[in-house]
């Protein structure tokens, strides 16, 4: 009874230290993680910390290549536990092109993306991240062609694992493991328009301080 009872107090702390990840639906109807962690204080991020950011520059397959650099631009500030400041609105997540290809036969064209770096402050800082939501339809000043693309109900879908190593095994998709694997749709304009919203989650815990 003692030991059941010590095990269930550490159940009942551990759930009180760490707010539970949760998981909604896509609008493509797969199941996205959502991280909910909050960090305790200004020093680490965490993983499993959710942020929110826009895409800087158009990505597709006609314009960009494997290992291009990209950015996107964190529009909402991520905050501690005691309400200061993490990671300000304006910072900038710098990553790279890890796979990218057309559209072949069932499949969608496909961009795979990476990320390095989390800068602001004059500072960069090392960030591993995963993309777990993609609204293109939140892109604002798209041009035609963009918006064309942002009415296909496939465009900014994620990728499970499966798909993508279906996809590496037919040779469709490069064989680099790394990066969310993203559909850029199955029209001729393949790609995700500037502005793009996107919710990134920490993978792995990264000093921020100097």
């Amino acid at each position: 009874m003692r030991q059941l009872t010590f095990v269930a107090a550490c159940a009942v702390l551990a759930a009180c230290g760490t707010t539970n990840p949760s998981v909604r639906t896509s609008e493509s109807g797969g199941d996205v993680y959502a991280a909910t962690v909050r960090p305790v204080d200004v020093n680490y991020l965490p993983a499993d910390v959710a942020i929110d950011a826009r895409l800087d520059q158009t990505l597709g397959t006609k314009t960009s290549r494997i290992g291009d650099t990209f950015s996107a631009t964190v529009v909402n500030p991520v905050l501690a536990r005691d309400g200061t400041t993490l990671v300000p609105a304006g910072a900038r997540l710098v990553g790279h092109i890890t796979g990218l290809a057309d559209p072949v036969g069932m499949y969608s064209g496909v961009i795979r993306l990476d990320f390095n770096t989390l800068n602001f402050d004059g500072r960069s800082n090392m960030f591993n991240g995963a993309i777990t939501r993609v609204d293109v339809k939140a892109a604002r000043g798209m041009n035609a062609d963009s918006a064309a693309a942002a009415r296909d109900s496939s465009l900014g879908a994620i990728f499970a694992g499966g798909d993508v190593a279906r996809m590496i095994d037919r040779g469709i998709l490069a064989t680099e493991t790394v990066g969310t694997a993203i559909s850029l749709g199955g029209g001729a304009s393949t790609r995700l328009p500037a502005g793009t919203a996107l919710t990134i989650r920490t993978t792995a815990p990264s000093k921020t301080t100097k």
